[in-house]
């Protein structure tokens, strides 16, 4: 096999792979699928959790300017 041959079977190979693998992740019955799920919820919550407190904290900051700058 030549080297050219060698390169264009490894890229079917890795070509095959993906699409293996998004075939997986997309069946909803995988396991794979559903550790993805999984992971994107909790990404999900995570940032939620983070906006959250991010919000709070520049509510925070912002009321107590307010008050510091009414206090002179």
């Amino acid at each position: 096999m030549t080297s050219s041959n060698r390169s264009l079977a490894q890229y079917a190979t890795e070509i095959s792979d993906l699409g293996s693998l998004a075939a997986d992740i997309c069946n909803e019955d995988s396991l794979l699928h559903r550790d993805f799920a999984a992971s994107v919820e909790c990404i999900r919550d995570e940032v939620q959790l983070r906006r959250d407190h991010i919000c709070r904290d520049t509510s925070l900051i912002a009321g107590r300017n307010l008050f510091e700058f009414h206090q002179n």
